[in-house]
């Protein structure tokens, strides 16, 4: 995984590699596990000889070890969402949630501002009196009997607040006082964390799910466009030369492979020669031709790609305007029929009753 990843950020450039989420998703995953790699080499190199497993530190690197092959396990199944875009039934749902994920990131960049604001109300408001009187196996809202202890440290808070939203923590804030005689601090603290649950539960959320529905009506008008191209974007993929093979059978060289080096040496070699310099100086000339000549055919189809396109809105309002010329006469000839009748009717006598 990490030779194909190189491979396709040695051809594509950095910028048109980081321009797929599927390459982002990868490149994330592949770091994680080689720091993970690199974490174990280190824990068995210098820490194999130290406590056991419950005197470890909380930053030991074993265990930063395992926290990132966790997360790094989470990523690679995640790549297989990518699957879905071959599917007629999934592949459009799939295009829908790559938009909504963007604005998801748009509410996250929000969410944080608002709770790191009040993580730090809270904590200034209860540190100042916090003291340990007795030693406990929990901490914050890990405690069975919760109290304002939870807001002494920065953790604890985000901690707290975070699960707020979900209705897990329930942290005692008027009935726990450091001393007789705080209940401005109690009133004070209340004061904040209802805020909170107004600004995030109520307004922010409410937010979200708005962001999500506008979202999602826009990408579903033309979805099926976005898959089609998605699609054949992932089929054409495959047609490269730049990953012969999959993983992990990529490692071994390709018959290609060992044709482009003999290649290069051979060009190497003959560099050195009189004739191999004009060669070189002639074989500079034609890639020079050979690019210019690609930008002439890429601009030749983008002309073509314009002109259709326009010319196909041109066809469908052309359309548009007969249909609706040919509604204007039905309607007229509909309201002319009416009269006649309506005439015939006011001018025949009346029936004797």
């Amino acid at each position: 995984m990490v030779w194909s990843d190189v491979k396709r950020l040695w051809y594509d450039g950095l910028e048109d590699f980081l321009e797929e989420s599927r390459n982002q998703l990868s490149f994330v995953m592949n770091s994680l596990y080689l720091a993970t790699f690199a974490l174990k080499v280190v824990a068995h190199n210098k820490f194999h000889d130290f406590a056991e497993r419950k005197d470890w530190d909380a930053f030991h690197p074993t265990l930063v070890a395992e926290g990132l092959f966790a997360f790094a396990n989470v990523l690679s199944y995640l790549r297989l969402f990518f699957m879905y875009t071959t599917s007629s039934i999934l592949g459009p749902l799939q295009i829908s949630m790559g938009q909504m994920l963007q604005d998801f990131g748009k509410f996250l960049g929000m969410f944080l501002l608002v709770l790191f604001s009040f993580t730090i109300g809270l904590t200034q408001l209860y540190d100042k009196g916090f003291s340990v009187h007795e030693e406990k196996d929990c901490s914050g809202i890990f405690c069975e009997q919760q109290n304002n202890d939870t807001f002494h440290s920065f953790i604890g808070t985000c901690f707290a607040l975070f699960w707020y939203i979900f209705s897990l923590a329930h942290v005692a804030i008027f009935v726990t006082r450091f001393n007789y005689g705080e209940e401005l601090q109690s009133f004070v603290g209340a004061v904040i964390v209802g805020t909170y649950n107004v600004v995030v539960v109520i307004v922010l959320t409410k937010l979200l799910v708005a962001m999500l529905h506008k979202s999602f009506q826009l990408i579903a008008n033309h979805e099926d466009k976005e898959w089609k191209f998605a699609r054949a974007k992932l089929w054409l993929s495959y047609f490269d030369d730049k990953c012969t093979q999959p993983p992990p059978f990529n490692i071994i060289p390709a018959p290609k492979t060992i044709c482009y080096i003999f290649n290069s040496l051979s060009k190497w070699i003959s560099s050195h020669t009189s004739s191999g310099k004009v060669k070189r100086q002639n074989s500079l000339k034609e890639w020079r031709n050979l690019k210019q000549k690609r930008d002439e055919n890429y601009q030749k189809v983008m002309c073509c790609l314009v002109h259709r396109y326009l010319t196909s809105m041109r066809q469908r309002m052309q359309s548009t305007d007969e249909a609706t010329v040919e509604n204007l006469n039905e309607l007229r000839q509909d309201l002319s029929k009416f009269r006649n009748e309506m005439r015939d009717l006011l001018v025949s006598p009346q029936s004797p009753g």
